[in-house]
């Protein structure tokens, strides 16, 4: 009888998930013969895409934070919200510009894996799971509305990067300083990556 019931179960899982991808593809306009593929040789590459995106979403640990972009006007303006005790003097608009004007909650994502991370690695693997890496305008309304976050430990924007003096950077936050440091780099366990998901953005 147990085994009957494991076969049962697994025939409902295929059958909930073959539902599950049928519709999904019909409203992404993905046609029977691709859909079809799936199934063949051909197929594998998609599904090996697919569980690499579980994967790296299983091994994230998120902490979430519903922020409101585009109510500062200069970054000065951002920054005194922030009441940081110090700031670098390279943070200028010339390099880290406001131009957002259209007020918008967002949801920020903070990333830890306990784990030292590279820059560029950690932007693709997350891309693959539906996330894009904060601006720094993102990080900078993230300091001045969540305030508490900035002393427990160090949080990055790698979604702008800034190049001068033959050097690429990128602003975070930590210890009540408000910094930049380069984009190329290995980064310290302790280190928290501002994301924001793609698809709750439409």
């Amino acid at each position: 009888m147990s085994k009957k019931s494991v076969v049962v179960s697994g025939m409902g899982l295929g059958l909930g998930m073959l539902t599950n991808a049928n519709q999904i593809r019909k409203e992404m306009g993905i046609t029977d013969e691709q859909f079809h593929a799936l199934a063949t040789d051909a197929g594998r590459e998609h599904w090996e895409r697919l569980f690499e995106g579980m994967m790296v979403s299983d091994e994230n640990c998120y902490e979430i934070h519903q922020i409101t972009i585009g109510c500062y006007k200069s970054l000065d303006e951002v920054i005194k919200a922030g009441q940081y005790d110090w700031h670098d003097d390279d943070i200028t608009s010339e390099h880290f510009p406001i131009t957002e004007s259209v007020q918008t909650d967002i949801e920020i994502f903070l990333v830890h894996r306990d784990k030292s991370e590279d820059s560029q690695k950690l932007i693709d693997e997350m891309s693959t799971g539906d996330y894009r890496p904060a601006t720094h305008e993102e990080l900078l309304a993230l300091g001045a509305q969540r305030p508490e976050l900035q002393g427990k430990f160090p949080i990055i924007a790698l979604g702008t990067v800034v190049q001068y003096n033959g050097d690429r950077y990128v602003l975070y936050f930590k210890d009540r300083i408000l910094d930049i440091f380069w984009f190329d780099c290995e980064w310290e366990l302790s280190c928290r990556f501002a994301f924001v998901r793609k698809s709750l953005e439409n």
